[in-house]
């Protein structure tokens, strides 16, 4: 797909079937079976994604994709250095934060797509700490500046914090919906 949308609701990805694709589907539905793919075939670039998901989210360490029964795999984030070998600490990552599988699924797009893409984030600021806004859209503007991303807020942090080329404001008149096009480097227009 060419559209990714990152909505500001809980991923429940951290478990899916094995597999070999390394094609993310729209809704992050197998990024278990990605990561496990990239863990397997391109260990660096695994160890990339892992360390910028680590600025993002200081607390996690580092991440891993371990097998379960029945043929599926399963994201576990470690809060401890992965060095330690503590495997009983790894906590799956349905069982972490709501924005931590939001954020690491962008991170995968945004590292692996071979062409660009089109990536639409919805009230990031709703699953994430305005610090961690902050270094994603650092991370995403170095590391996915061939993609075009489409973000829709509330939050002049996070307007700040994404550094938009173009910035529109929606809003209703009358039941109709206007679109007016705001001038980005004028300070009022973002409050």
């Amino acid at each position: 797909s060419w559209v990714y949308t990152f909505r500001a609701e809980r991923f429940n990805v951290g478990l899916s079937r094995a597999g070999q694709s390394s094609d993310l589907a729209p809704n992050a539905a197998y990024l278990p079976e990605v990561l496990a793919v990239l863990q397997g075939r391109n260990p660096t670039r695994f160890k990339r994604l892992t360390s910028l998901l680590s600025v993002v989210f200081p607390a996690i360490k580092g991440i891993s994709v371990r097998p379960v029964g029945n043929d599926q795999v399963e994201i576990v984030t470690w809060t401890i250095d992965p060095d330690r070998e503590r495997d009983d600490l790894a906590l799956p990552l349905n069982e972490s934060g709501t924005g931590v599988g939001q954020v690491l699924a962008m991170l995968y797009v945004a590292l692996n797509a071979a062409h660009p893409r089109v990536i639409l984030i919805d009230e990031p600021n709703s699953f994430l700490h305005p610090g961690a806004v902050r270094k994603l859209f650092e991370i995403l503007k170095h590391n996915g500046a061939q993609h075009q991303f489409i973000v829709t807020t509330h939050s002049p942090a996070v307007l700040n914090a994404s550094d938009p080329s173009t910035l529109l404001r929606l809003r209703m008149d009358d039941g109709e919906s206007i679109i007016e096009r705001l001038d980005v480097a004028a300070a009022k227009d973002l409050q």
